[in-house]
């Protein structure tokens, strides 16, 4: 996903792999909690971040994260967008779109 994409498009991305101590900070967390988040955010849902949340006592989800979260999305999206073959390829032999985007993503970042 990151590798297509330049660094501009993921800021939060970029800024996690070049600060994450300014990163965790930012969020009032340890580094291994929130790395813990950004390791499983890529493909996941709403579900993973409820659990995680839970887990590191937020009832907010700070803002690097709702920013992180979305910026995967984006991504995901223009791969959807870009992809239309392998779009309906997985279309064909998965249940829904949340495993058809993961998959087409999946796919993509193996290119690489």
């Amino acid at each position: 996903m990151v590798s297509r994409s330049p660094p501009a498009a993921v800021p939060c991305m970029l800024r996690w792999v070049t600060e994450p101590a300014a990163c965790t900070a930012e969020c009032g967390l340890s580094e291994a909690a929130l790395k813990q988040y950004v390791n499983a955010a890529p493909g996941s849902g709403r579900a993973m971040l409820a659990d995680w949340m839970k887990a590191n006592g937020l009832t907010v989800a700070p803002g690097f994260v709702v920013n992180y979260r979305e910026e995967l999305r984006g991504v995901a999206s223009r791969d959807l967008a870009e992809h239309t073959d392998a779009v309906a390829f997985f279309r064909g032999k998965l249940c829904s779109e949340h495993d058809v985007s993961n998959m087409v993503t999946y796919t993509l970042n193996c290119e690489y």
